[in-house]
């Protein structure tokens, strides 16, 4: 498969766009993880309540209509205790963002080793998907002390580092572009 040049000019702008979010984000740590926390918490509510309107309009279609229901009702309860105590659930989500970061790395290295022959700056990708690794590290054992900051702080740095290595894998790509498109 070879690249459009459509491809390349959303990589850019997706790089450019990461780069100026995650500069704000660091600025922000601390509202940017419990606005997080809240919105997640927000939304398990409103898919609970979902679920559960789902589960009664079509229990006569499914084999176990209580068990949806029950899982939606947990769904809301979860949401509701979430957001009344955003400490508990800046905590979880502090964990469930390392875990991310693991698989988002693993797809950064992806991308890169798949673009190795376009571009010789395709370490830029792997050198992002190595400080991904290192990221989802330090938010995993910084737990639990910088859980009210470290979400912030972490998902700004991922994302400014994301964006940067696409505007440098644009700019090595800029030959490839010129040469095959």
């Amino acid at each position: 498969m070879n690249p459009s040049k459509n491809f390349f000019y959303t990589l850019l702008i997706e790089g450019i766009v990461l780069s100026i979010l995650g500069i704000l984000i660091i600025l922000m740590p601390q509202f940017m993880s419990l606005a997080a926390t809240l919105v997640i918490s927000i939304g398990l509510v409103v898919a609970g309540i979902h679920k559960l309107i789902s589960s009664i309009i079509l229990r006569k279609e499914l084999d176990t209509p209580w068990v949806s229901g029950m899982v939606s009702i947990l769904m809301i309860i979860l949401g509701t205790y979430l957001s009344a105590q955003p400490i508990i659930s800046m905590l979880l989500l502090t964990l469930i963002i390392g875990i991310y970061f693991i698989f988002d790395g693993a797809n950064t290295l992806a991308v890169s080793i798949q673009n190795r022959k376009i571009t010789k700056k395709w370490i830029i990708g792997l050198f992002a998907a190595i400080m991904q690794f290192i990221l989802a590290l330090l938010i995993i054992f910084a737990l639990p002390l910088s859980a009210i900051w470290v979400i912030g702080v972490l998902i700004g740095i991922n994302m400014l580092i994301s964006g940067i290595s696409m505007i440098i894998l644009y700019s090595g790509a800029k030959k490839y572009i010129a040469e095959n498109i």
